[in-house]
């Protein structure tokens, strides 16, 4: 971890969450705790090195999550914020 995050002239990451649950056994459950754990780690040594660490969202409500957490770089997924807003539409359409 601190070679990836000490590697010269990048100060900016992001934590394929789903990916590093995939490979920790974890499939699926980018929540788990083991999984969690890790991105702690992740986000404290990043910290330490004053690199950035980033997020996609797949909607607005995750920001609140994730700016208090140590992310400082956020971005919204296009595909999850057109979804959401397409599901809202469609609740809006009688019968």
């Amino acid at each position: 971890l601190g070679d990836i995050l000490d590697t010269p002239g990048i100060d900016g990451f992001d934590i394929g969450t789903w990916d590093l649950a995939a490979s920790m056994g974890h499939a699926g459950n980018a929540g788990h705790p083991d999984v969690q754990a890790v991105v702690k780690t992740i986000l404290a040594e990043a910290h330490k090195r004053n690199r950035v660490i980033g997020y996609t969202l797949s909607n607005f409500e995750q920001a609140q999550d994730r700016l208090p957490s140590g992310y400082r770089r956020l971005s919204l997924s296009f595909n999850g914020v057109t979804a959401a807003a397409l599901r809202a539409l469609g609740d809006q359409i009688p019968g």
